[in-house]
């Protein structure tokens, strides 16, 4: 009797048993399931792609010629009047300048590629080239190394090593002259000329100098523009030690190397010879900038020299 009730007793216990164990290595089944392994640990989540702020930031390509500009223009005009000595340059100067401002104030973008204001646009060379074609300039060519060769093998190319704001070099600088760059951005070319403006003068309220072009990063008054527009021309090493002129030192400069200038082959033929003696007066302009812009020595009667003439510029090559 007492071996029968141990027996039904058992028989009750034994379930609740087992099914405590089972329920135990359920529970650590799970725990066991939910752990990493030691050997395998759990990936650390991937970032998010994202551009290389490095390369957008400081490309290798230093220029407007190549750089994706804004999509907005953001340009700055000035009226001929502002120019100093501006009513007394020689007619087709005065026309060509006139009309260059004119282009500053159609609010267009700088555009790599184009020469057509049409497009909404023009890079640095198509500008000079619209400017030129449109004012009878027909031989002039795109770029800005084919231009710096083509005014060097039909007028005459003042360069520049100086690095300084007011350098002797600069001496035979006029309003209307083409201007040239170097090492803007990377890229094989012989010569390697890779941007290129035209000089307006110096601006009457405070003498400094100005240049009209199409850029996206040059200043003007301290201010990144870009677009066809007017800009301050400043060395980069007077630019860099001015502490007066912050602003325009924190702007990214697109020009590290100033080539050097030149008159437009011809333009001096447009003129008549009153013109002709006019600016010679004003600007005490040596015979040898009067042969050098004419591209030629054609026997015409020269403006007589003022009193007190410049000194020339002695013979030397172009480099």
């Amino acid at each position: 009797m007492i071996g029968a009730t141990l027996l039904a007793a058992a028989l009750l216990v034994t379930p609740s048993i087992s099914s405590a164990q089972s329920s135990s290595r359920r529970r650590h089944r799970s725990t066991t399931e939910a752990t990493p392994e030691p050997d395998k640990p759990a990936a650390s989540p991937r970032p998010t792609a994202k551009p290389d702020s490095a390369k957008e930031a400081a490309p290798s390509k230093q220029t407007d010629d190549h750089d994706s500009p804004p999509s907005a223009a953001a340009v700055s005009s000035i009226e001929p009047s502002e120019i100093e000595g501006f009513d007394a340059l020689p007619e087709p100067v005065r026309q060509l300048l006139t009309a260059a401002l004119e282009l500053t104030q159609k609010n267009l973008t700088y555009k790599y590629g184009s020469n057509e204001p049409a497009n909404g646009g023009m890079d640095c060379s198509g500008t000079i080239h619209y400017l030129l074609q449109s004012h009878g300039f027909t031989d002039v060519p795109r770029d800005a190394s084919e231009q710096y060769v083509w005014v060097r093998a039909k007028s005459r190319v003042y360069p520049v090593i100086s690095k300084k704001q007011d350098n002797a070099e600069l001496k035979e600088l006029r309003p209307g002259d083409l201007m040239f760059w170097t090492g803007t951005y990377n890229i094989d070319r012989d010569p390697p000329v890779t941007h290129t403006m035209i000089y307006l003068g110096k601006r009457k309220k405070d003498g400094k100098r100005l240049m009209f072009g199409s850029s996206d990063g040059r200043p003007y008054d301290g201010q990144r523009r870009n677009g066809v527009s007017v800009f301050d021309f400043r060395m980069p090493a007077a630019r860099e030690g001015d502490a007066a002129d912050a602003a325009t030192a924190a702007v990214p400069d697109h020009a590290p190397d100033f080539a050097g200038y030149g008159p437009i082959p011809g333009i001096a033929d447009l003129n008549d010879a009153a013109s002709r003696q006019t600016i010679a007066a004003h600007e005490s302009a040596p015979p040898a900038r009067e042969r050098a812009t004419r591209g030629e020595d054609d026997g015409s009667p020269r403006a007589k020299p003022s009193p007190t003439p410049r000194r020339r510029r002695s013979s030397r090559s172009d480099g």
